[in-house]
């Protein structure tokens, strides 16, 4: 990576430069991108160029790609109390269609305790493929302690009708000897062919002190970011329980309408081996590799995170029996010891992962272990270098044991 500052016209403009190959299983993927950042009413607008080109492992070039990037932040427009913003990108694709998507965003605020967000999206993917999604949302605070909610979603597609969310949303929370807080939400989906339309309820009900004990309990049948209704509804409930500076403990409770078995669990934290343990217990957690799968089985962690010296260790251990006829059991360990500070001398990390303790790759399955060592050293703002070396072995059930081998090497100076 290269970057640094660039005078034009009066204004400073910032520039870095990325070139990067990703091999894995003799695949490459070369690409480079530029970013600039040029200055405008106090924000930075951003002008972005990416370049994609993909190799198979005996060399053979793939589609290639290039990406667009024009982003203008929400500014300040005749008044400061309302902004607006701009952004597209465009995606062109070798032998594929050019995907356009711009996105139009605002922010008012008439009064001091309501304000009102909104977006318009447009993406085209050419004749037949136009799709338009806007939002909007309204937040009032009546009081300090008591605030409303809207939200507005309508989305668009070629040849269909609108479908349209609405949520309506109040939350009330009392700050006295004991707090108490509670939060209601409502949402109406209509859609096209859908009479009469669904409704969603979700509650939550927060109480207590978390320094001390603390109740949380909920009632849901949509996904309060998105709107979209659950599959099945769900009841959540956590308790906690501070019995001492260096003791606490957790219980907590879920089921669902579809669920096999109600999940479970009880934890207790304490200051031990000179750092801080964790040890809990679950029965039917949900499955790391895929939220929506319950795993049914008795779920054992032990986690112990300490400093020794300079060197920061974390170590994790998970131990799972199956309600399967055969017992199954299976055990996953985490490991990673960090020394050093990347401005001082640099730093080292070490880290082995195996089974849930390695991060889910977007689409594919997570490798069965992943063994990785780093270096990073930074001189002041001006310069950093980075080198990383990562073994990962083959997921579990693959027929093959073959893994994936990655090193990489990163500098950025600044001049």
């Amino acid at each position: 990576m290269l970057a640094g500052p660039l005078s034009l016209f009066g204004r400073q403009l910032a520039w870095n430069y990325t070139d990067q190959v990703t091999t894995v299983g003799g695949a490459e993927v070369h690409q480079d991108s530029w970013v600039w950042g040029v200055p405008f009413e106090k924000q930075t607008v951003t002008l972005a160029y990416t370049h994609i080109s993909p190799f198979d492992a005996e060399g053979r070039p793939g589609p290639e790609q290039w990406i667009e990037v024009f982003s203008l932040p929400p500014v300040a427009v005749l008044t400061d109390r309302v902004r607006a913003g701009y952004s597209e990108t465009t995606t062109r694709t070798e032998g594929g269609d050019t995907v356009r998507a711009t996105a139009w965003t605002s922010v008012a605020q008439p009064t001091e305790g309501l304000t009102v967000a909104g977006q318009l999206q447009d993406t085209n993917a050419g004749p037949g493929k136009f799709a338009r999604t806007a939002q909007v949302r309204a937040d009032y605070a009546v009081r300090p302690n008591l605030s409303l909610n809207w939200r507005f979603l309508e989305s668009r597609q070629v040849g269909m009708g609108p479908a349209v969310q609405q949520y309506v949303g109040v939350e009330h929370r009392l700050d006295s000897g004991f707090p108490l807080q509670m939060r209601l939400g409502f949402t109406t989906y209509d859609a096209p062919g859908n009479a009469p339309e669904d409704t969603a309820l979700a509650a939550h009900l927060a109480a207590g002190n978390e320094s001390k004990t603390a109740l949380t309990a909920s009632y849901v049948e949509f996904d309060e970011n998105s709107l979209g209704q659950l599959a099945e509804k769900t009841v959540a409930m956590a308790l906690t329980h501070r019995l001492s500076e260096r003791v606490g403990l957790r219980f907590e409770y879920q089921d669902q309408a579809g669920r096999p078995a109600p999940m479970r669990g009880v934890s207790v934290a304490t200051a031990m081996l000179g750092g801080r343990m964790t040890l809990s217990h679950k029965s039917n957690p949900p499955d790391p590799r895929d939220a929506k799968v319950v795993r049914l089985a008795d779920q054992w962690d032990a986690e112990l995170a300490r400093t020794l010296g300079r060197l920061d260790l974390a170590l994790n251990y998970r131990y799972c029996q199956f309600n399967r006829p055969s017992d199954a059991v299976e055990q996953y360990v985490g490991v990673s010891l960090a020394g050093g500070q990347p401005d001082d001398g640099g730093q080292v990390k070490l880290t082995y992962l195996t089974g849930d303790f390695v991060p889910q790759p977007q689409g594919k399955p997570a490798p069965g272990s992943s063994l990785e060592l780093s270096y990073s050293r930074r001189w002041s703002d001006n310069a950093e270098v980075t080198l990383m070396l990562r073994r990962d072995t083959a997921p579990f059930g693959m027929p093959t044991p073959e893994g994936n081998t990655e090193g990489r090497l990163e500098f950025k100076a600044l001049w």
